[in-house]
């Protein structure tokens, strides 16, 4: 075999490798790249209160991004401009702006996956609960520790170790599970909750 064949079939590989990387990457639909971005933000913010309908991955993940900065920009503003020391008002302002849509496009997101919106409840509710009962195994574990004794000393710093990985391990799981859902590319053609997001 000849080196420029060898070449031109390494090519070829690559390319086909490219081409399938970037198909699944989009799902397969061909997207013009300019201005995707914010049109997808602003068209997950003009859809508000809407949870129902499907959502594409670009939507859901540019409109997360677009509040990231907004959040790190207001965060700034806050600290540097306005000499709060931490999240100030600012950054509160554009929190609670983006909660409703936030929630809205993660349903839309997970209806276009063929998944029913549910599991955003369990996304945000099962972190709460885990934190509160986090805070009973704190109070649990300071009430044994201010105790005096060694023996309960000991066994408020294992409560309170036990409490702290049962609060990490479940929370990751569940972020693995979101992650996972809000990446998984879209069902092809009209599911349950009506046609592909165009």
């Amino acid at each position: 075999m000849k080196i420029g064949t060898l070449q031109h079939l390494t090519q070829n590989s690559l390319d086909r490798v490219l081409r399938r990387l970037k198909d699944s990457l989009i799902g397969g639909r061909r997207i013009d790249p300019r201005g995707v971005s914010m049109n997808s933000y602003t068209n997950a913010m003009r859809r508000y209160f809407e949870f129902s309908g499907r959502s594409s991955r670009s939507e859901f993940w540019f409109f997360v991004l677009f509040m990231v900065i907004l959040l790190v920009i207001a965060s700034i503003i806050d600290q540097f401009v306005l000499g709060s020391e931490g999240p100030g008002i600012l950054y509160f302002i554009v929190a609670i702006v983006h909660l409703i849509p936030g929630i809205a496009v993660s349903v839309r997101r997970l209806h276009d996956i063929d998944r029913t919106g549910l599991w955003v409840l369990l996304f945000w509710l099962v972190p709460i609960v885990v934190s509160l009962i986090g805070m009973i195994f704190l109070g649990g574990s300071i009430f044994m520790m201010m105790s005096g004794d060694s023996a309960g000393m000991a066994a408020g710093f294992a409560t309170m170790g036990a409490g702290f990985l049962l609060i990490a391990v479940i929370d990751l799981a569940i972020a693995i599970i979101a992650i996972v859902f809000y990446v998984t590319p879209g069902t092809l053609g009209p599911n349950t909750y009506g046609p592909p997001p165009s």
